[in-house]
């Protein structure tokens, strides 16, 4: 008689509505930072799908925003033209700046607002943690960002603007803002679970956004009695840090801290959102 192999019973996974209550959180981001390779690839393969690994692809993803950012330099001189060569030079570099960092921003919301559906063949035919997806697009944008950054840089020696050790700086406030971005993404995701033009509604909001944020004009040039209703704006105190130390300028303590402090809201905020409802995605989305 063949001894025939032990066979083995898969357990299938069962998602249930949590009711509005939070999975255990260890176990939970255990699987999540196990998924770590999975985003990764993930991120590449779309990233490669966009001919990110090409040279013409690198430079559509440059030219974009800079086009953009020429578009509003335009209109930002006709409006109010620079008094000296320096000025105009100075106004390009912040520009360029404001641009290269609020398509971050936008590009890790609206890309998020979509990951989960855009995903719904893997959601439904996997166990994965559903946060996988907007970190997905989280680090695509981080990629698209370090390229963008290397062409600032770029900008900015060719204009002569000063560097100085305040750009140490940077990184925190880029990972603060990073966070602060992952925390809307996820709120943006789990409203399009429910709202379908959710991804459409945040084109436009993000479009607002971007006039009422120092990105075309700097902290510096907004008049007194408007910085108490500019102040709202969460992402005011993250590009007035960032308006200091290209300058090169101490940037203000308190603007640090509140930029922590956004980004610690928007993150607990988003996870909270998310992760109750996350249970109820594949049942809305089937």
């Amino acid at each position: 008689m063949t001894n025939m192999p032990p066979t083995t019973t898969r357990v299938p996974t069962v998602y249930r509505g949590t009711a509005s209550r939070v999975p255990p959180l260890r176990p939970y981001f255990r699987r999540l930072f196990g998924a770590r390779a999975l985003i990764g690839n993930l991120a590449r393969t779309n990233l490669k799908a966009r001919h990110y690994d090409t040279a013409l692809g690198q430079l559509w993803l440059i030219l974009g925003p800079l086009l953009l950012a020429g578009v509003y330099l335009l209109l930002r001189l006709v409006l109010r033209p620079a008094g000296s060569a320096e000025e105009a030079k100075a106004i390009v570099a912040q520009m360029v700046m404001g641009v290269f960092v609020f398509q971050f921003v936008s590009g890790v919301i609206v890309g998020g607002g979509s990951s989960i559906l855009n995903n719904k063949g893997l959601l439904l035919n996997s166990s994965t943690p559903r946060m996988v997806y907007p970190a997905v697009g989280t680090a695509e944008q981080a990629f698209d960002l370090g390229t963008m950054l290397v062409v600032l840089f770029a900008i900015r020696l060719v204009l002569q603007q000063p560097f100085t050790a305040w750009l140490l700086v940077l990184p925190v406030v880029l990972v603060l803002l990073a966070v602060f971005s992952f925390g809307l993404a996820l709120m943006a995701a789990t409203a399009a679970v429910y709202f379908r033009d959710t991804v459409n509604l945040l084109t436009y909001v993000t479009r607002v956004w971007l006039f009422v944020t120092p990105v075309l004009y700097t902290v510096d040039e907004i008049p007194e009695n408007m910085r108490k209703f500019m102040a709202i704006n969460p992402l005011y105190p993250f590009f007035a840090v960032l308006d200091a130390i290209f300058n090169g300028v101490r940037p203000q303590l308190g603007y640090l801290v509140w930029c922590a402090g956004w980004a610690a809201v928007a993150l607990v905020l988003g996870l909270w959102y998310f992760l109750v409802k996350e249970r109820d995605f594949a049942l809305r989305i089937y």
